[in-house]
């Protein structure tokens, strides 16, 4: 499993089937989605007890090009999601901001 050393990662990149899962380094972070949605929907998840993906809420859903910030623990998996659409060719990056108020 890739982890986030560096300030940003690709999640997604030309994309039609959803994404690994990626270990983030925690803090706060920005995700960024674009490209030809054709009808799908991209998640943008944090990994769950059970193994499954969690949505973060409804900033973390896009249809459409988009920007949304968030906050995980250190060692968080992430990865985004797509369902349905055609001709779909998406790209999602992470990008860390810094670390979380103490």
């Amino acid at each position: 499993m890739a982890n986030l050393l560096n300030k940003s990662m690709d999640l997604l990149s030309g994309a039609s089937a959803t994404g690994s899962w990626l270990r983030w380094r925690g803090g706060r972070g920005q995700i960024e989605v674009d490209g030809t949605f054709g009808g799908t929907t991209v998640t943008f998840e944090v990994r769950g007890p059970s193994g499954s993906g969690i949505s973060l809420g409804t900033a973390g859903i896009f249809t459409q090009a988009g920007v949304a910030g968030f906050e995980l623990a250190e060692d968080s998996e992430i990865r985004c999601s797509i369902s349905g659409g055609s001709g779909v060719s998406v790209n999602a990056r992470v990008r860390w901001t810094g670390l979380g108020e103490p």
